[in-house]
């Protein structure tokens, strides 16, 4: 959102006035949805506008764009995180399976101040489900794997 494609495409590498060009993506998002000003939405655009400002923040606090530790950040923003790193590591192995499944709930675990343990046995329990769910995806060409 807002960022050249050539700074996301480098995401990983980029210091200095590009990281921080790249980091104001989650301000931008948030502002986006804080354009709805609609009563009957209040709750939503508040739960939503804080998703995007806040999924890049880690359970040990080093995340950006403020640093939020543990619970400083609400679960909503923290299960968005997660589910954000572990859409982008299992779609970029080479099948939709177990072992791979296993494979990138350990590599999550290894990432110890990412998240919070029990987020990650969370999601661990539902492999059955998000299984299912990116095989129907990949059956129907919504992702390549």
């Amino acid at each position: 959102m807002g960022v050249p494609s050539e700074l996301i495409a480098n995401a990983d590498t980029l210091t200095g006035p590009d990281r921080d060009t790249y980091n104001s993506h989650t301000n931008m998002g948030a502002n986006i949805i804080w354009l709805n000003s609609s009563e009957n939405c209040k709750f939503f655009v508040k739960v939503c506008a804080d998703m995007c400002m806040h999924h890049h923040e880690r359970f040990d606090g080093t995340g950006y764009p403020h640093g939020l530790r543990g619970s400083d950040n609400t679960v909503y923003s923290r299960l968005c995180g997660l589910a954000i790193r572990f859409d982008r590591l299992f779609v970029n192995r080479r099948d939709v399976n177990e072992v791979q499944f296993d494979f990138v709930i350990n590599e999550m675990k290894f990432d110890r101040g990412a998240f919070s343990p029990e987020s990650i046995d969370l999601l661990a329990k539902c492999k059955s489900e998000i299984l299912s769910y990116y095989k129907l995806l990949q059956s129907n060409n919504l992702i390549t794997v």
